[in-house]
């Protein structure tokens, strides 16, 4: 996947923040992202989606908390474990 716009807000340690512009991308971009993740170092990848920082950083605890390695958005939980 090519970047579509993305800016890095923020990335360290464990966690990278990255805003793209509205309906840029898909959850299919996020799975293929979660993958390529998983590929490389062998860990899960959990993701919170959101019109809004807080909204986004909201979803990414619910998925966490959800038993991790999913995608939450403000629409629908998209279990992938």
């Amino acid at each position: 996947m090519t970047n579509k716009g993305a800016t890095v807000v923020v990335a360290g340690g464990d966690d990278l923040v990255a805003r793209w512009p509205s309906n840029f991308v898909t959850i299919d971009d996020i799975e293929y992202m979660r993958s390529g993740f998983f590929e490389t170092c062998g860990r899960t990848l959990s993701v919170g989606v959101g019109s809004r920082a807080s909204e986004a950083a909201s979803n990414l605890r619910r998925a966490k908390l959800q038993g991790k390695n999913q995608i939450v958005s403000a629409v629908v939980s998209f279990n992938q474990g």
